[in-house]
């Protein structure tokens, strides 16, 4: 760029005046109007523009050169359920029971700690509210509140759609890149709040699959499965 501008005032200094060099007067004749500063400007002009093009050229080369941004993961929908729906009143006597009816779209996992006898109870919004009101209708039980990103109903409905893929791939109507075939296992881990399949000759095709296919609420293992129509591995029972 710095050559450009250069080359610029050069082209300036040589068309846009006419040096007179005549003995004794030693003047410089500006040549405005003349053919010579027409043509001087425009040199200038297209010389401008040439420079303009070629710096735009630069910036969008670049541009270029870095990579794109990647792209924004979509946001999820905030579900709310207010705290106050659970009645102790009229609440079934069993705790995870009781939580189901009153939060079933937000609520995500129930176990007890059977060591230290705490209910760890999760939520994906309003999780501390919600084990308050549980602590109130059931006060000979200890709570602790957990906050996880997917619902219990949202991993039942991911688990349904595998169970019905499977049997297609068994029918042979589905095939799905990098999975040999139905054999595969695959259960619900409550306390990682995912859905853990098993399967032999896991590659990272396998992995990309079954991530595109299902969503991040699926996690891949390399391991020998429970086998078709067998029960699923790797499975939290919920207390």
């Amino acid at each position: 760029m710095h050559d450009l501008e250069d080359r610029l005032r050069a082209a300036l200094t040589k068309h846009a005046a006419d040096v007179d060099t005549s003995e004794g007067e030693g003047q410089v004749r500006s040549q405005e109007g003349g053919p010579r500063m027409r043509r001087a400007v425009a040199l200038l002009v297209a010389l401008g523009l040439a420079g303009g093009l070629l710096a735009a050229g630069l910036w969008v080369a670049g541009r270029g050169d870095q990579e794109p941004a990647p792209a924004e993961k979509p946001e999820r929908e905030v579900i709310r359920e207010d705290p106050g729906a659970l009645v102790c009143e009229e609440a079934p006597r069993n705790p995870q029971i009781a939580a189901n009816e009153a939060w079933p779209r937000t609520l995500a996992g129930y176990w007890i700690d059977e060591s230290e006898g705490i209910v760890h109870v999760a939520f994906t919004e309003e999780a501390e509210e919600k084990v308050a009101r549980l602590t109130e209708c059931f006060p000979e039980r200890t709570f602790t509140p957990v906050t996880f990103e997917h619902s219990l109903a949202e991993l039942e409905g991911v688990l349904d759609r595998m169970r019905r893929d499977r049997e297609l791939i068994r029918a042979g109507q589905l095939t799905l890149p990098g999975v040999r075939d139905e054999r595969y296992s695959f259960g619900l881990l409550v306390m990682d709040n995912v859905i853990h399949v098993v399967l032999e000759g896991v590659t990272p095709e396998t992995i990309a699959t079954f991530e595109a296919r299902y969503g991040d609420v699926v996690t891949v293992e390399e391991g020998y499965p429970g086998g078709p129509g067998g029960p699923d591995p790797a499975v939290n029972t919920e207390a």
